[in-house]
């Protein structure tokens, strides 16, 4: 097993992250990422002998196993509540606008 397997659980857990901000829509593919990162920790433990460098990844595997399970358990709690949760919408600041005029940037 290569290390890049183990570096793909984070690629994945990114992946989750950025799916989550769909909102409470997002739950099933939020649960594929959780179950792909869960395939790999659980894949690697079950092994007897870790190659070099492995070993060392676990924590982050781990870590990011957690994070997405947490992600699940914010959403859960969105969907139970009812909230909607949308991102904000970019504001541009007017001094900023009139800076950039006067000074030609």
């Amino acid at each position: 097993m290569e290390p890049g397997l183990m570096d793909l659980t984070g690629e994945v857990g990114r992946l989750a992250i950025r799916k989550a901000g769909a909102g409470r829509e997002a739950v099933g593919d939020v649960e594929k990422c959780l179950a792909c990162v869960d395939g790999v920790c659980q894949g690697v433990q079950d092994l007897v002998y870790l190659p070099g460098g492995v070993g060392k990844k676990m924590g982050a595997v781990r870590s990011t196993l957690l994070k997405i399970e947490g992600v699940l358990y914010e959403l859960a709690l969105l969907s139970h509540a009812g909230i909607r949760a949308k991102a904000p919408e970019p504001v541009q600041r007017e001094d900023a606008a009139d800076a950039d005029d006067s000074t030609g940037f």
